[in-house]
């Protein structure tokens, strides 16, 4: 294997071509203007929505609240940059695209070698596109309610102690960015969902 990105060549009915290589049973081509452009996966999710508990125990309370999406695809656009074979020479790449790179000693790479001022990269491209399922623990609180009897000293009626998250666990199919993409399945720049923590006291008198 020479490690130059390859494109399927998506021949149509009785069309002529020829092909450079063979994956997966399928002809490929090293120039992207030789490969005809096909439709392939979708954005729209086969299943998604949420599941909410909640669990008490004496003066315990836990609330959990999940969301998921099973099926659908992201594009990722942002691949041209970070994933750019050579092209911009002044962006660094990730660990994940650098790590997963051709070299002679890495030829089952997913990603092609880096070449100085490559073009390969740009352009609508299967390899952009990722699995788009997730699942994440959106919220989750738990709380404690004291004693009324330890209370009643100091003319408190009510004391709730509690601790509160946010985006607190996410578990999805392609790591590398937040699998909340927008509705037309692709992410960029998006700036990541943060998780925050909230510790407090609720006091009614």
């Amino acid at each position: 294997a020479s490690g130059k990105a390859m494109w399927y060549i998506n021949p149509k009915d009785g069309e002529k071509y020829t092909a450079d290589a063979e994956v997966n049973g399928r002809p490929v081509t090293y120039s992207r203007n030789k490969a005809n452009e096909t439709i392939i996966g979708s954005a729209e999710p086969k299943a998604y929505g949420g599941i909410n508990s909640s669990l008490s125990w004496k003066n315990l309370t836990l609330d959990l609240g999940f969301t998921y999406s099973l099926g659908g695809q992201t594009y990722d656009a942002l691949e041209v940059y970070n994933a750019d074979d050579g092209l911009y020479r002044v962006y660094m790449q990730t660990k994940y695209y650098y790590d997963n790179r051709w070299t002679p000693e890495h030829t089952d790479a997913l990603y092609p070698i880096r070449v100085y001022d490559a073009v390969t990269a740009k352009g609508y491209q299967s390899r952009k596109l990722h699995p788009g399922d997730y699942l994440r623990l959106k919220n989750a609180s738990l709380s404690y309610n004291l004693p009324k009897g330890a209370l009643s000293k100091a003319n408190i009626s009510n004391m709730r102690v509690f601790a509160t998250g946010t985006n607190v666990f996410t578990w999805s199919a392609f790591g590398l960015y937040d699998p909340e993409r927008n509705i037309y399945g692709t992410t960029s720049w998006a700036v990541p969902q943060c998780k925050t923590y909230t510790v407090g006291v609720e006091l009614t008198f």
